[in-house]
């Protein structure tokens, strides 16, 4: 599977899901061999993302959380013994505002992360669900920072961005995230489409309104370094229903071209840092799961230290391994969004 073929020195964001807690000490130390190859490799700046959403339910790691830590303390000990300049992501789930998913008893320690991060979307209000998160209504221009700084009526019940990016000092990142275009709902086997209501653009951007093309929201939040956008088409269930939703940016020409002008100002602004065109490097490697395109934006400028995964060359030539016991979901910068 070839990963690294775009042409550019575009940072790579690696999301990794256990499909355990028990992960055995010779797939952790596959993983970092992983890891060291691909950066001596490619010279590429890496971000691990590993075992994300651990407050929540739906994952197979989730709820033992003496036993998480220990996971995480672990890998983190592997990699950096042999990539230090890997960048490892801690990212909880979004909390709600009562607190049924906290982010504390999972927090593994300042000196076992590199990054923090959060998955956020938006799907709709929560007064009313789950028929409120069938209905396409635009997204607050302050909701990103309800979400993460628990500011306004959906906030999380703790701050995330204070009480980890500013109190540890961390760069900050959504590291997945982005606007649903609601299509369709089915109840019982009966599908029916959603209205349109604003229309699929002003869907998709109305959330990439709240933060990354939000000058005020850039300005009082200058630890948000980074944002992943989920590129995806998919079904999702709510209580009773299945949802078809599209979080798409390049889901179609129009959200696409108004993106793409949003990006140009930020570029003039001289906030985005983008992926150069050296010389091609083509790297194989074998996994056990599917790769999603998505892409990063670097929207400020970051000193060159581990919390950017600073680049490190050498003529390693050492096979990228994978292990059965890890999953891979790869995010890549796409080639749309390359500066020529």
């Amino acid at each position: 599977m070839k990963i690294f073929d775009d042409g550019t020195d575009a940072a790579i964001f690696l999301t990794i899901y256990p499909n355990s807690i028990n992960v055995e000490d010779k797939d952790i130390q596959a993983l970092a061999t992983q890891c060291q190859s691909i950066t001596n490799t490619t010279g590429r700046n890496l971000f691990i993302r590993f075992a994300p959403e651990m407050n929540g339910h739906w994952f197979p790691y989730s709820g033992d959380t003496a036993a998480y830590i220990a996971l995480w303390r672990k890998v983190y000990t592997a990699i950096n013994a042999v990539a230090p300049t890997v960048a490892m992501v801690w990212s909880p789930n979004t909390d709600t505002s009562d607190g049924q998913f906290p982010y504390a008893p999972y927090w593994p320690g300042e000196d076992y992360v590199d990054w923090v991060g959060l998955s956020l979307y938006w799907k709709g209000y929560e007064n009313n669900y789950p028929l409120s998160f069938m209905v396409n209504s635009l997204c607050p221009s302050d909701y990103t920072a309800q979400m993460m700084d628990s500011q306004g009526p959906q906030g999380s019940k703790t701050s995330f961005y204070q009480e980890y990016a500013v109190k540890y000092n961390k760069p900050f990142v959504i590291s997945e995230g982005g606007g649903a275009f609601q299509i369709a709902k089915s109840l019982n086997g009966v599908r029916s489409e959603i209205d349109a209501g604003p229309g699929r653009t002003a869907m998709v951007m109305s959330f990439w309104s709240s933060n990354i093309f939000n000058p005020a929201f850039l300005a009082k939040y200058p630890k948000f370094k980074m944002a992943i956008s989920f590129e995806i088409w998919k079904k999702e269930a709510e209580q009773a229903y299945m949802t078809e939703r599209d979080f798409r940016i390049i889901g179609d020409d129009a959200t696409a071209a108004a993106f793409h002008s949003e990006i140009q100002k930020l570029d003039t602004a001289g906030v985005v840092i983008w992926g150069q065109k050296p010389k091609p490097t083509t790297t194989t490697t074998t996994a056990v799961a599917a790769v999603s395109p998505t892409f990063s934006i670097v929207v400020t400028q970051v000193p060159p230290n581990k919390n950017v995964a600073t680049e490190k060359t050498s003529n390693s030539s050492t096979k990228n391994i994978v292990s059965a016991m890890l999953l891979l979901f790869i995010t890549l910068l796409l080639k749309e969004m390359i500066h020529n």
